[in-house]
């Protein structure tokens, strides 16, 4: 809440939107400070809410952050944890990678996908990179693209 202790004589008042104190029994607006999942350049005055795709998780005027490539985040989020992959991703190690059927992985810029080459087979959905194309070693083969092994 941004009503904690700003005091003028008996009145509490509040800070702009946005602000916070972080201390009760604030006496100044001086005391404002942007609150988490806001951005301003004077401290408590004008914040303004992080945009969707950033987040700020600390009190101040700090910038946003923004999220991990291929995520989003709603309005003035708090955490890089609301950062959630965009439809079609999938979240692996913390980061957002095209979800690529079996036979198939993810480009090295995470955003298409690859086929695995012949003589190689590739059983998981979502694979990050190539190296999940496995050889089929001898006295088997596959196609091009393959999820299976023969």
């Amino acid at each position: 809440s941004n009503m904690r202790g700003l005091t003028t004589g008996e009145l509490c008042q509040t800070c702009d939107p946005g602000a916070t104190t972080v201390t009760a029994a604030a006496t100044h607006i001086s005391n404002c400070t942007c609150d988490k999942g806001y951005t301003g350049l004077v401290l408590g005055i004008n914040c303004s809410a992080c945009l969707p795709k950033q987040y700020k998780s600390t009190y101040g005027t700090a910038l946003c952050s923004t999220c991990r490539n291929f995520s989003e985040s709603p309005l003035a989020s708090v955490s890089p944890d609301m950062c959630k992959c965009q439809f079609g991703y999938q979240d692996l190690n913390e980061s957002c990678f095209f979800q690529c059927p079996k036979g198939w992985y993810a480009s090295a810029s995470g955003d298409s996908c690859e086929i695995c080459p012949s003589t190689t087979f590739q059983p998981q959905f979502a694979a990050r990179n190539s190296t999940f194309c496995l050889s089929c070693g001898y006295g088997a083969f596959s196609d091009e693209g393959s999820g299976f092994f023969s």
